[in-house]
């Protein structure tokens, strides 16, 4: 997932419609459209009710501890994870959201 993507998924997760979302990051309408789109099948969801169901449950559960690294959001039980598998764990920006 890009960042510009990211950054429109959290907005859409905060209740913005596109033309707010356009309008909060001074692009077109049509631009907000065509990275919800990307969101959503990168996220395998159908709706941007979905798509935020699946934010929420990978980056704000309520159960996982979440720390703030150079302005990205990172679940230490996720991390946790990773690295007894023997995989990394990436805390910036742009990583790719698993």
């Amino acid at each position: 997932m890009t960042r510009r993507q990211f950054v429109i998924l959290q907005l859409l997760c905060q209740g913005l419609v596109n033309e707010q979302i356009a309008r909060e990051l001074h692009i077109q309408k049509s631009t907000v459209k065509a990275h919800i789109t990307g969101v959503l099948r990168k996220l395998g969801v159908c709706s941007r009710t979905h798509a935020a169901a699946e934010f929420s449950k990978l980056y704000l559960s309520p159960v996982r501890t979440l720390y703030a690294s150079k302005g990205a959001v990172r679940s230490r039980t996720a991390a946790q994870r990773a690295s007894s598998n023997g995989q990394t764990f990436s805390t910036h920006p742009a990583a790719q959201v698993p």
